[in-house]
């Protein structure tokens, strides 16, 4: 694979299939490959049934049995990723997945960052992603931080 289109984006919600229909629509337009996806609200007792043509591959940390939090790496059908391995949050604040494409390996992380104490969270998930990760590592995620620019 030449070029590995990524967003990330934060949904608030997809349970409703309208709603994630018109979302996974309009990444599809644009030729998104692989989608993290925060908050999505997914339940485990209850995980939607994902029956879309173009992204068919969908790993998630869901809340057992609230609607909050949540996050998602999703790949489109235009990617052939082999998982090799995985590793989920409790808290479902994060997921890795590692496994190839082609004969390439990667690793995706997708990260939603509490609003609260966010340093020493992502100084911990860091810390865990640095020694999950091998081959070439993309991230994704919603870290709640504010950035500022300089130009």
């Amino acid at each position: 694979m030449s070029e590995l289109h990524c967003v990330s984006f934060n949904s608030n919600g997809l349970n409703i299939p309208s709603k994630r229909g018109q979302v996974l629509h309009s990444f599809k337009k644009k030729h998104v490959d692989v989608l993290f996806l925060q908050e999505t609200h997914f339940r485990k007792t209850f995980t939607p049934v994902m029956k879309n043509n173009y992204y068919k591959t969908w790993y998630n940390a869901c809340t057992l049995l609230k609607k909050q939090k949540g996050v998602s790496i999703v790949f489109s059908k235009n990617v052939s990723f082999k998982k090799m391995d995985s590793l989920v949050d409790t808290d479902e604040c994060y997921i890795f997945v590692k496994g190839h494409i082609g004969e390439t390996l990667y690793t995706f992380a997708n990260i939603y960052a509490p609003n609260e104490k966010h340093v020493t969270f992502l100084r911990t998930v860091f810390k865990l992603l640095s020694s999950f990760s091998e081959g070439y590592l993309i991230v994704g995620g919603d870290f709640n931080i504010a950035t500022i620019v300089v130009v």
